[in-house]
């Protein structure tokens, strides 16, 4: 149910990403990232699994808010960079001397830890009034008995850890590679989620769609690294 509800975070992320980074796509990252988004949903699709209008509103606007992330993140980082630099400087991914790729490497760096300040802190802002007039509170401390279980908690301070390693590295990601890819990410991750939860234990159509969403995954590495590379050589031309 997870995966049907988040299916449309790719094919949203290639729209968001051509109208607001005037991104032209190739025909084979369109190609593979669309046949991958389709054989994770069949791979998904269980018979006799009644959907609810609740869960595929929920899903639309996960799958919207999901694809904005990183286009909205990388934004933000370049904002900063471009506010630290100094007035007449211009920042390339070429220094003249080695002054210039210290004072660029520091700029950057203080742009990145800002950049991840103020989005958990507005996400801090955000979520705790909503957590506290949910009153789901409440209904933890009444309904839940494992409060005082150790294991519980390791588990939730493995979970903590896990999830800071993400939220920091995704900045990362995003600026080697680019939004669409950090996005994509989430169908092979989606696949082998799929499999692991299930106990390998799946009908054969959804094999296939595993199986076939692996390669299409493949594919999209070799056509995004390709497009690198055709980026590079004309950005060397060009100067």
């Amino acid at each position: 149910m997870y995966q049907l509800a988040r299916i449309g975070v790719v094919p949203l992320a290639l729209i968001i990403s051509s109208y607001l980074q005037r991104e032209n796509h190739s025909v084979s990252t369109l190609s593979s990232s669309l046949v991958a988004t389709l054989n994770l949903l069949l791979a998904s699709i269980r018979p006799g699994v009644r959907v609810t209008w609740e869960s595929i509103v929920a899903g639309v606007f996960s799958s919207i808010f999901v694809a904005l992330y990183p286009i909205l993140l990388l934004r933000t980082y370049r904002t900063l960079v471009s506010g630290l630099v100094p007035q007449g400087d211009v920042l390339t991914g070429y220094p003249s001397t080695s002054n210039d790729e210290s004072a660029g490497n520091r700029e950057e760096t203080r742009a990145y830890w800002r950049t991840l300040h103020y989005t958990s802190l507005l996400s801090i802002l955000i979520l705790t009034p909503i957590l506290l007039a949910s009153g789901e509170v409440g209904n933890i401390f009444h309904n839940c008995y494992f409060l005082d279980v150790p294991f519980f908690w390791l588990l939730t301070w493995c979970g903590g850890i896990g999830s800071w390693a993400v939220f920091t590295s995704a900045l990362l990601l995003t600026k080697a590679t680019s939004p669409l890819t950090a996005t994509f990410l989430a169908i092979p991750r989606g696949a082998f989620q799929l499999v692991m939860l299930s106990h390998f234990k799946m009908p054969v159509h959804s094999w296939v769609g595993i199986a076939l969403c692996w390669v299409s995954s493949a594919w999209f590495l070799l056509a995004r690294r390709d497009e690198g590379r055709t980026l590079d050589r004309l950005r060397l031309e060009g100067r």
